[in-house]
């Protein structure tokens, strides 16, 4: 489940190339920060100026990655408060109407904190709801990452308007219900999944 970038040499140089020279590299959280191109003329003889003009070439692509972002934490949203009583967790909408990823907990009578997610659907006046969990990566939990909600553990993009629907990586679907202008999250609802987080 990682990012693939494709970069596609296709050098032309006085005549055309037989065909296209293709190099995958499969990456996460890396930057490609340096390429370096040469280019091997026909009589065998390297071109000075990199093979990209001049007579025909046949070109040579080699990628250097020279630096890769592999241990960047991702940013986490910080677990929210909210209006609770004994039997619900409320949340108003004002606190969750800016399209970001909020974050909110229950901890347990055995400490164990059962996190949810809220995010405002884009063009929508509805909410995504559901656990800071899935069925695959466990746990694990999402972050936002430019506008978009990524899962930690296996890095794979979620679609904001399939959050609440069960399916794939989406967050774990929970029982809520929407009034007055607030998510009325029920905790007996949460503490069924309390298994989910120890």
């Amino acid at each position: 489940n990682c990012y693939f970038g494709k970069v596609i040499a296709g050098i032309e140089a006085g005549t055309a190339i037989d065909s296209d020279i293709y190099h995958m590299y499969s990456f996460r959280n890396s930057e490609l920060l340096n390429v370096e191109i040469s280019g091997i003329l026909p009589d065998g003889t390297e071109n000075s100026d990199g093979g990209m003009f001049g007579g025909a070439v046949l070109g040579t692509v080699n990628l250097t990655v020279v630096h890769a972002i592999n241990n960047k934490k991702p940013v986490e949203a910080p677990v929210e408060q909210c209006e609770m009583d004994s039997d619900n967790m409320y949340v108003d909408f004002s606190q969750v109407n800016d399209g970001h990823l909020h974050r909110f907990a229950y901890t347990t009578d055995k400490g164990v904190e059962i996190r949810f997610i809220v995010i405002k659907k884009p063009n929508s006046s509805s909410y995504g709801v559901g656990l800071d969990a899935c069925d695959i990566c466990g746990e694990a939990g999402y972050f936002e990452r430019e506008g978009q909600i990524v899962c930690k553990r296996c890095d794979v993009v979620m679609n904001i308007n399939t959050i609440g629907f069960k399916g794939g990586c989406n967050p774990i679907v929970i029982d809520y219900e929407v009034k007055d202008g607030q998510i009325i999250v029920p905790i007996e609802g949460l503490i069924l999944y309390e298994r989910k987080f120890k």
